[in-house]
Formats: C-alpha cells, sequence, structure tokens
C-alpha cells in the first residue's frame, strides 16, 4: 500500500544543541556517538525537492547537490525531515571541516560529501519531535537501511562513555556526542545531548587582521574574538581572544584577503584590551565583525588568549553575533548525570543572544546608515509580518551588492508608504522632496525633455526606504551614456500549465544559446513567476540594434522549440508555454533590480543566484529573512561587470 504523500508538519526547525563537559555522562540511559566535524545540517524533503538547512537558515542543496539528489531518491516523494551533518572524510574516515572547504572550493582529489544522519524528526507528515530518541533511532535506521553511499545513518554505543571519549581521542577524532535514549527533540541547547571535545575546536568572530609594514596585501595574522553571553552583541562586548597565524595555504590567503578588502572597517570592533595592539614593523587593519572563523587551538591562557592556535576554514552556516564561547565545565554528578541546574543556567545565557535579537524594534524612530526611520514597527508586509524598520535594515544589509546595479542608472520605484492594506503605486519621476539622490533629464523621441531620479549610494537606497519603497527598477543604460545600453534583460514568464521544471529548463536552454554566442549570462529569481537572465555588455550600440539583438536570441530559441516558448506578449498566446519577455531592452523600459523586494503579500527578493542554484531554489522562495543570510555569502555574481560582451 502507498504511503500517504503528506507535507511537512514544520518548514523550519533550529537543530538540537548539546551542552559541553569535559567528561562524558556514564549510565544505562546513554548512547554515544562520534562528533562530526562539518556542516550542521536539517534536511527537509517533501515531493521530490530538498532544502538543506544550515543553522542560519541558509539552503545548501546547491552547494551539495548529489547529496540532495540522493535525499530526493530515497524520500521517493514522502515527506521526510532529518538532522545530521554534512562532512567529508580523510582517508582514514575522519572528518574534516577543512577537506569540506576544499570540496566547496571544487579542489581536485577531495572525497565527495557525506551526510551522516543521527535522527529523524518527521516521517510522512507526522511530528517525531516529542518522540523518544530510542524510537526514532528505530525509525531513522529501518529507512536508511539501502540508502546511497553519500548518506549515512551514525553508529552508536550503548554504555562505556569514558571508553568511547578514549577511543575517539586515539583515533582522532574531535569528541563524542552522549545522548539521553529517554529524551524528546526540543531543537534548543539541551543537558540531553552532551559534547565531550577530544581537541578544543571553536567558532571565533574575526575582527581584524595583521599586516607587516613591509607587505603591501599579505597578512601574517588574523584578529578573533567572541561574544559576551549576557549581552546583546555590540562593539562594547566583542572580546579580544587573540591571533591566529597558521593554517593559510597560499591559495585560502587570497580568498581570504579578498573577502576581507570588502569588509574593511576604521574603527575596532573589540572592546578594550590592553593585550589589543600592533606591534613594531606592523600594522592592524580593522574589519566589520561578520566572517565567522572555524579556530582549532591548545588551550587559553589565564587572560583568555588562544595559545597554538591554527585556522580550520570559514564558517557560512553561523551568524558572527551568535559567537560565544562554550562553557567546557558542566558538571557531571555521581551516576553519570548532568547537574540539570547548572546546565540550565548555562543554556539560559546560551540563548540569552537569540532571545534579545529577536526582540522587536520598540523606539519610534531609528536611524539606520545615516537616515532616520520613521514609524519602524509599521507593517509592510503580511506573511510573515515584516516592518518597515526591517525593510531598511535589509536594504542597509545589501546596499553594497545592490548598489552597482543602481548606480547611475535611471530609477523607477513602487512604493506603499501605508503599509499593504494601502495604496502601492508605481513613481518614476521625482517629487518636491527628494533626498539623497540625482536628477536627469532625458529627450524622448518626440524631442520632449523628461525627468527622472537616480542614486548612487546605499544612503540614498535607504531614503527610498524610509518613503515606503519596496522595489526599484532600473533602466538599462547609464544615464552617463543614455543612449548605450549596457544590461540585457530576459524575463522567463510561464503561462497556464507551465511547470517549474520547463521553467528552469527555458533559463537553461537560453543559457545554451548565449554559451554559444560568447556570451557570459547570470540568472536570479524574479521573486514572483519567473526567472530573469541577465547580460552584461559593453556601451557601444543604440537602443534599436541593442533590442532587435535581444529579439534574435529569443527567436533563436522560439524557433527551436516552438512548443515551448513564445514571443507573442498576448496572454491567450501563452497557454502552456513560456513568454520570453524581451521587450524590457527598449528606451525607457525597465526591470526589477538584483537584491529588490517584491511588493507581494511576502517579501520576496527577486536574488541572484549561480546557475547550479537553479535547481533548487524556485523564483519566489527567496524571502527578507533569508536573503539577509545569502548577502553575507559569498557574490554568486562576483565580477559580473568584468564579463561584459558585445552584441554588434
Amino acid at each position: 500500500m502507498a504511503k500517504s504523500k503528506r507535507n511537512n508538519p514544520f518548514s523550519t526547525q533550529p537543530p538540537q544543541l548539546p551542552i559541553q563537559a569535559s567528561i562524558p555522562p556514564e549510565g544505562a540511559g546513554w548512547i554515544y556517538e562520534a562528533k562530526l566535524d562539518g556542516y550542521r545540517i536539517i534536511a527537509f524533503c517533501e515531493d521530490g525537492n530538498v532544502f538543506l538547512a544550515t543553522r542560519n537558515g541558509l539552503d545548501y542543496a546547491y552547494k551539495f547537490p548529489d547529496v540532495a539528489k540522493s535525499l530526493s531518491k530515497l524520500s521517493k516523494g514522502r515527506s521526510m525531515v532529518f538532522d545530521g551533518e554534512l562532512v567529508a572524510t580523510d582517508s582514514q574516515g575522519i572528518s574534516d571541516f577543512g577537506l569540506l572547504q576544499s570540496h566547496l572550493g571544487n579542489t581536485r582529489g577531495v572525497g565527495a560529501p557525506i551526510y551522516c544522519v543521527f535522527d529523524l524528526i518527521a516521517l510522512d507528515g507526522i511530528d517525531m519531535r516529542n518522540e523518544l530518541l530510542s524510537k526514532r533511532k528505530e525509525r531513522l535506521g529501518a529507512l536508511l537501511e539501502n540508502s546511497p553511499p553519500n548518506l549515512h545513518c551514525m553508529g552508536y554505543v550503548f554504555g562505556g562513555g569514558k571508553a568511547c571519549f578514549d577511543a575517539a581521542a586515539a583515533n582522532g577524532f574531535e569528541g563524542i556526542v552522549a545522548k539521553r535514549l529517554d529524551s524528546v527533540y526540543s531543537g534548543a541547547r539541551s543537558p540531553d545531548w552532551v559534547k565531550i571535545k577530544c581537541a578544543n575546536v571553536q567558532e571565533f568572530v574575526i575582527g581584524g587582521f595583521v599586516r607587516p609594514h613591509s607587505s603591501a596585501s599579505s597578512f601574517s595574522s588574523i584578529i578573533v574574538g567572541y561574544y559576551s553571553q549576557n549581552e546583546t552583541a555590540s562593539r562594547d562586548n566583542l572580546i579580544y581572544a587573540g591571533r591566529v597565524g597558521t593554517g593559510f595555504p597560499k591559495a585560502l590567503r587570497v580568498f581570504l584577503e579578498n573577502k576581507f578588502s570588502t569588509n574593511t572597517s576604521e574603527e575596532c570592533c573589540f572592546a578594550p584590551n590592553k593585550n589589543l595592539k600592533a606591534k613594531k614593523g606592523e600594522v592592524i587593519i580593522w574589519l566589520r565583525p561578520v566572517l565567522v572563523a572555524q579556530i582549532q587551538y591548545r588551550e587559553m591562557t589565564k587572560e583568555g588568549l588562544l595559545r597554538q592556535a591554527s585556522f580550520k576554514g570559514l564558517r557560512f552556516d553561523k551568524d558572527a553575533e551568535e559567537i560565544t564561547i562554550e562553557n567546557t565545565n558542566i558538571p557531571i554528578l555521581a551516576g553519570g548525570a548532568v547537574d540539570s541546574e547548572k546546565a540550565a543556567k548555562t543554556t539560559k545565557a546560551a540563548s540569552n543572544l537569540d532571545s534579545q535579537k529577536q526582540a522587536p524594534i520598540s523606539k519610534t524612530s531609528i536611524v539606520i546608515a545615516g537616515v532616520e526611520i520613521t514609524n519602524p514597527n509599521k507593517a509592510m508586509f503580511i506573511t510573515p509580518k515584516t516592518t518597515k524598520g526591517e525593510v531598511a535594515m535589509y536594504y542597509e544589509k545589501a546596499g553594497e551588492r545592490m548598489l552597482p546595479f543602481l548606480e547611475g542608472r535611471i530609477t523607477s520605484v513602487v512604493r506603499r508608504p501605508s503599509g499593504p492594506q494601502g495604496d502601492t503605486f508605481y513613481k518614476k519621476h521625482p517629487g518636491k522632496n527628494l533626498l539623497n539622490a540625482n536628477i536627469v533629464e532625458v529627450s524622448s523621441s518626440s524631442g520632449d525633455k523628461k525627468t527622472y531620479f537616480y542614486l548612487d549610494s546605499v544612503k540614498g537606497i535607504i531614503t527610498e526606504a524610509q518613503m515606503g519603497t519596496i522595489e526599484f527598477h532600473i533602466w538599462a543604460s547609464k544615464v552617463e551614456s543614455i543612449n548605450e545600453p549596457d544590461l540585457m534583460v530576459f524575463d522567463f514568464d510561464p503561462g497556464e500549465g507551465v511547470t517549474l521544471k520547463d521553467l528552469r529548463r527555458g533559463a537553461l536552454d537560453l543559457k545554451e544559446i548565449l554559451d554559444q554566442l560568447y556570451l557570459k549570462s547570470y540568472v536570479k529569481t524574479s521573486g514572483s513567476k519567473g526567472y530573469h537572465v541577465l547580460v552584461p555588455f559593453w556601451p557601444s550600440g543604440l537602443w534599436d540594434e541593442f533590442s532587435s539583438f535581444s529579439k534574435a536570441v529569443g527567436e533563436c530559441l522560439r524557433q527551436e522549440w516552438p512548443e515551448k516558448y513564445t514571443l507573442n506578449i498576448r496572454k491567450k498566446e501563452r497557454q502552456g508555454k513560456i513568454f520570453i519577455d524581451y521587450l524590457r531592452n527598449s528606451f525607457g523600459a525597465t526591470c526589477v533590480a538584483p537584491y529588490s523586494l517584491r511588493a507581494k503579500d511576502s517579501p520576496t527578493v527577486s536574488m541572484p543566484i549561480s546557475w547550479e542554484e537553479i535547481h533548487v531554489i524556485t523564483p519566489d522562495n527567496i524571502t527578507l529573512k533569508r536573503a539577509l543570510k545569502l548577502v553575507e555569502s559569498p557574490d554568486p555574481w562576483e565580477g559580473f561587470w568584468d564579463n561584459r560582451g558585445s552584441f554588434l
């Protein structure tokens, strides 16, 4: 009898986290697993689709497509939610975070990643989080009995905690995790799970780097720290933890120097510390505290500084403001029980940051990037409720990525100043109270002059958010060469009956044609129904030539597959077909800017993605919350304007 294909009972789930102890708990009710060194992943499977959720909500399915494919094959359309760790292993079978990062860098010779699954928290629409771990393990084992090689059901040992720990240390493992068999899945830090480390490995925030006076680019060490558990993350409580000067091969140095160059700061982000100063012959370059490093070290001195510290990799799956020092002194009572009273105090302190981070804005106005945002609590989206302050904060974070596409281009905006229940309107001409923007007059084909505006700063973007702007739309040319377009856009608009698979195939079909023309193309979600494919050009031809070229490209696609694609704008001609909208490549036409929110019920974003990600990201499933994480990740469109082509 076929299983019912009910949806998962929840779509998000924070991972259950262990407390840390110096010795393992003992007793009949405990099991022991190896502690792994990789990415913690909650895997959601539903209708053949797979979402690999990191601790900070990113979807890593595009980074690990083989694992996602295996999970899809395993689930056979059933809904399932797993908890586990994505790892890469060395020749001895030991997980190594450095190897995992090498895989992401496409280094040859690195073994394929494995998803080591240790919990099953939903199956066939049934929430299993309140089931005992013993039952969840039983169901998990049966489910993964004949799974693909890159899906591994984590083994465990009953009893003998000290012996397990000694064996882990002798064989080079990071440590062990002890779990109570009678525990439920709380999705929080709990004394029911206890980790005991063989080696000191901890995440730290990178707040600066040290460069010798004699070097113009290379760094000798990075400066790291962590936040106090008792305060909201701020520069007043980022605690200096020392320098890390090893673990940087040449290729990694180049990568880090590039990351550092986009995050420099004029101010030190650490709380005052007498040990935090440059030595003779060197200079300290401060960074914004956004990058998280995984560091292995021998010990911490009485002054709180790392000794014999080595860099293991960057953690894009963890947010900097969550990084606190782990407590390694949770007492174990006689009989192997955890001192729950003291453990509770530790877990309360560890969760304090999360509760404060989620506190709503309570002020009547806030200042973001020098712009006063009035009524920051005003709702701008319905589901989930998203405020004006949150919209402005998103544009501050996304602004540096967004600005190269807005800067110097005539901009039109979509505003909803009264929120989602009020009027939403399109505005393309400047009003009387234009702030932090520039005015330009453009002659139409009839010779009439019309006034438009354009932006040249992140402050200008945030000023628009203050006035209720949700969407930003841009011209395909810059004001300095208004009659020479340089940004070609193809909008894939699905007609009724077109599947998501068809839509993705359409964008990829266009990419193949553009590849044959030696043109570099980029894809982004629309934040609505379709995908957008963009091509950068040198501004060397006029609008008629530009528009004709884009139509010819679309015509190639239509002629090759007339049953799939149409260039006819009439909706009745789109039944079962994809309309390739090339009309945005004409004088005065606009397209929604990369990183722009859309004025829908939900705060979806028109987000740049890589071509690999198109297989796992739908046009409308990147929301503001998820976009905030993505703008801190590596840029999938890096070098966009360095890859211009020619249409002449």
